[in-house]
């Protein structure tokens, strides 16, 4: 089971319905709901997107206190969400993108991660990005032109991009690896 945390985006619900054809049972739960209620431990949880940025919603001891009891996903402010609580910085984008597609390229670590081509076409919806900073450790990070696409740790995977839009060419390849990181 994962729970889904909606951030009050129509996404949300799109990600459910990639798990659910997947056979992966899901559950929606929106986030004032999920925060106000004693935090679960040894779950699945996904950070979904949603608008603002981590600032906004003032979680990050919450967030901290969720990856260190679970496994966490995150998409696009879910991902913002998890880097601001690992002590990464969430700041304008050089570029920001709404509904556009850019292509990035995997590195030899994310290329066996997602068990893809060198080269992905992903659509970004954001006007927030993650920078890593000095000093951060642990995580495996995408970059792309100095923004982080994605964080992978033993708790955590997430992307900055939206996985499950029209405009990313290979969604099945990103939630196969959401779906190995929760064996």
């Amino acid at each position: 089971m994962i729970y889904i945390i909606d951030f009050h985006d129509s996404f949300t619900f799109n990600i459910a319905s990639e798990f659910y054809s997947m056979g992966i049972a899901s559950e929606v739960i929106d986030y004032q709901s999920f925060f106000n209620q004693k935090l679960p431990h040894g779950n699945c949880i996904l950070l979904g997107p949603g608008p603002h940025g981590p600032e906004y919603y003032g979680l990050n001891s919450l967030i901290e206190q969720l990856i260190e009891n679970n496994k966490v996903l995150g998409v696009c402010l879910g991902h913002q969400l998890i880097a601001s609580a690992l002590g990464m910085t969430v700041a304008s984008s050089q570029k920001p993108m709404h509904g556009q597609s850019i292509k990035i390229k995997l590195d030899k670590f994310w290329q066996n991660e997602l068990r893809s081509p060198k080269t992905l076409e992903v659509q970004r919806y954001n006007s927030l990005a993650v920078y890593s900073g000095k000093g951060i450790k642990g995580p495996k990070l995408l970059k792309h032109q100095q923004e982080v696409m994605a964080i992978k740790s033993e708790q955590t995977l997430s992307y900055q991009f939206h996985p499950e839009s029209v405009g990313t060419t290979c969604p099945e390849v990103f939630f196969r690896s959401f779906q190995r990181f929760l064996l």
